[in-house]
């Protein structure tokens, strides 16, 4: 199992993991492989572990009263796909996770996640810096629909994710977005 890029996932956000604390998490870790369009979360289910994407894209999806789709968000290769609130309170996620290519995992389980944070400090540090980064990106994802025009939240997105935006649908793009599909179509022909 290629556990390389969870290592230096896991390094990244808290450099003073060890490599003790780093096994504590290796040893009970699986590897898991989907394919384009299968589920790895769906609503209504507990989340029993956080997945690490080695390779691969998966989006986030709600869907509304009126049976529209709404993308939260996209994951994609050296992320954690996770609906972190719910699984943080145990609770079943009200979102479905979907590949949108061939995506290849490493599961980390709930339990060995809260117990590395109460044998390991730097784990409970890591922790708390994967809450902070997630809280940003909610608040970010808030202020650019109070802040910024359709057109704007398209250029932020592109600059931002330019090899996401290639393997993404205009589809999804535009329900993230928050842009109907033929106004965000008029707003690329425009900046072509």
């Amino acid at each position: 199992m290629n556990t390389k890029q969870l290592k230096s996932a896991f390094q990244n956000i808290n450099p003073d993991i060890s490599d003790t604390e780093w096994l504590s998490i290796k040893e009970n870790v699986v590897e898991l492989k989907l394919n384009r369009k299968d589920d790895l979360f769906k609503e209504g289910q507990l989340q029993k572990y956080i997945a690490f994407i080695n390779k691969g894209l998966i989006r986030e999806f709600f869907i509304d009263n009126e049976g529209n789709e709404n993308t939260v968000w996209f994951f994609q290769e050296d992320n954690f796909a996770t609906d972190y609130s719910s699984f943080l309170r145990n609770a079943p996620t009200k979102n479905t996770f979907t590949c949108l290519e061939p995506t290849e995992l490493i599961l980390i389980p709930r339990d060995v996640i809260l117990k590395t944070y109460d044998n390991y400090p730097s784990f409970e540090r890591f922790g708390r810096l994967i809450a902070e980064m997630a809280l940003i990106q909610l608040q970010d994802r808030i202020d650019n629909f109070h802040f910024l025009s359709a057109e704007e939240r398209y250029l932020k997105y592109i600059k931002t994710y330019p090899n996401l935006f290639q393997r993404i649908s205009l589809t999804h793009l535009s329900s993230f977005l928050g842009i109907q599909r033929p106004s965000l179509s008029r707003i690329r022909k425009k900046l072509l």
